[in-house]
């Protein structure tokens, strides 16, 4: 029988390293003009609440979906879609289609808490009294780390910050939203700042030009086991009719990613170290209290 502590450490199935062609609706002129003319029609009333999107998450050893009791389906590490379950492995292929940076405060770190405020754009509050800024994220003490009175530790700010992809699974595995935050961060700017200076014949290419790896890499501190992203370039989109349906998501994600709520029910899950590693007050980086460690 299978412990769960074997399972931690086993490898998961490789996943398919093949590039596929997402699929381009044929081209026909009137239909084309239909739906041109009815764009977003029927969705106006649509609240943030209503839409769930499919999230890519790095399950840790204290993850709900590892410490569940029953049979064992994952491994710590995996890369999953927390909404279906769906299990990637350890590397998943993607282009990225959109992005955009959010803020959530809870009621309690307790998983499913009720959230207090809320930013879609990490500049302004649905809060607006004193205490959360104003409604203006950058004045907002909530943002900032605190110290533990009793014992000198540092504690998390009550505010998260996020920076959101929304990316297209590069063998057609649909779209994801991939949330980063806390030490999750640094190399999800390093990311986003090798994506910016990308060029082909020159000239920068748009943010889908091409495609990257997301994979988990195992990291230690003392006694404590969890895994953090590690991105990697792929290769320039080759075919022009990839480029264009990249490019027709992106403007039409564009239009709706304002809605897309980022709630991590489970958000504890992701590190179990938080307490030696913080996010610079200024969102640009991860700073580490331990460099021993190299994230």
């Amino acid at each position: 029988m299978t412990t769960k502590k074997q399972h931690l450490v086993e490898q998961s199935p490789p996943v398919n390293q093949e590039v596929a062609t997402l699929a381009v609706v044929p081209e026909d002129t009137e239909l084309d003009a239909l739906f041109a003319e009815n764009e977003g029609v029927g969705f106006e009333n649509v609240s943030a609440d209503q839409i769930i999107f499919p999230q890519l998450v790095i399950l840790q050893p204290q993850s709900p979906q590892i410490t569940a009791e029953g049979p064992i389906e994952y491994r710590a590490g995996d890369i999953i879609d927390r909404i279906s379950g769906r299990n990637f492995g350890k590397e998943f292929r993607f282009y990225i289609v959109s992005h955009f940076v959010s803020r959530t405060q809870w009621a309690s770190p307790d998983p499913g808490s009720e959230i207090v405020c809320r930013s879609q754009d990490g500049v302004t509050g649905s809060q607006k009294d004193a205490a959360h800024g104003g409604g203006v994220c950058g004045k907002c003490p909530l943002k900032e780390f605190t110290t533990d009175p009793k014992t000198g530790a540092s504690v998390n700010p009550a505010c998260t910050y996020f920076i959101n992809l929304i990316v297209q699974g590069a063998n057609e595995e649909g779209v994801f939203l991939y949330s980063a935050k806390r030490s999750a961060l640094k190399p999800t700017n390093v990311l986003l700042s090798t994506a910016i200076t990308r060029e082909r014949k020159g000239r920068p290419v748009p943010i889908f030009g091409a495609s990257y790896s997301l994979k988990s890499v195992r990291q230690q501190a003392d006694t404590k086991v969890f895994y953090v992203p590690q991105f990697e370039s792929g290769e320039l989109i080759g075919d022009a009719t990839l480029f264009r349906a990249l490019r027709d998501k992106h403007e039409r994600l564009k239009k709706v990613q304002s809605k897309i709520v980022v709630d991590h029910q489970d958000r504890d899950e992701e590190l179990t170290v938080d307490a030696e590693y913080k996010v610079s007050t200024s969102e640009e980086e991860t700073v580490r209290a331990d460099d021993e460690i190299d994230f």
